[in-house]
């Protein structure tokens, strides 16, 4: 069975390592989004974005979002792409509006994870990014976090990513699994 997890949450709370994880632990696929943010030139940057103006961001296969004042935009033609091909896709989006657009799109295989951290394991993180793109965007996460309880009615799972990897990654398996049983049914 096929699913779209999506995940959650604010800048920093480990999004990115929990869908390397996802796709390492079930096959599942991710295709880059769009992005005009800036790049920070590294390998994984490179793997999770493709880089563009706001004059040369697609307008059409794409759910475009802002975060940060940036846009981003999920492939929409690669999710379903993955789902034809009887495989799993796991992606990152910007807050419950995005998961609604994608929940009216792919209906009972949509998986949305909310990933939390403590806000001062969170701010930690932030403040030692040594890109120091997060850091300067300190002020807009801490804000973000006061509005988490407004983003949360969207999700089904929450991961908390306050502690250990490999916690965190047993409360990943403990997900796909119930995902998995809950599903077949």
């Amino acid at each position: 069975m096929t699913h779209l997890f999506v995940l959650m949450g604010p800048s920093g709370v480990g999004k990115s390592t929990i869908l390397r994880y996802v796709k390492d632990k079930t096959g599942a696929e991710s295709a880059p989004k769009y992005t005009t943010r800036p790049s920070l030139n590294t390998e994984e940057d490179a793997q999770d974005f493709i880089f563009c103006d706001r004059e040369d961001f697609p307008d059409t296969g794409i759910l475009r979002f802002e975060s940060y004042g940036e846009w981003f935009g999920t492939q929409l033609d690669e999710i379903t792409k993955s789902m034809k091909k009887g495989r799993s896709h796991v992606t990152t989006v910007g807050d419950c509006s995005v998961v609604s657009e994608l929940s009216s799109i792919y209906n009972n295989d949509l998986v949305p994870i909310f990933v939390f951290c403590d806000a001062s394991v969170l701010k930690s993180r932030v403040l030692s990014d040594p890109s120091l793109h997060r850091a300067q965007r300190w002020p807009q996460i801490s804000s973000e976090m006061a509005r988490i309880y407004d983003q949360i009615g969207c999700v089904e799972f929450v991961i908390n990513n306050s502690g250990s990897l490999a916690n965190t990654f047993l409360q990943v398996d403990r997900l796909l699994a119930m995902v998995e049983r809950d599903r077949v049914r």
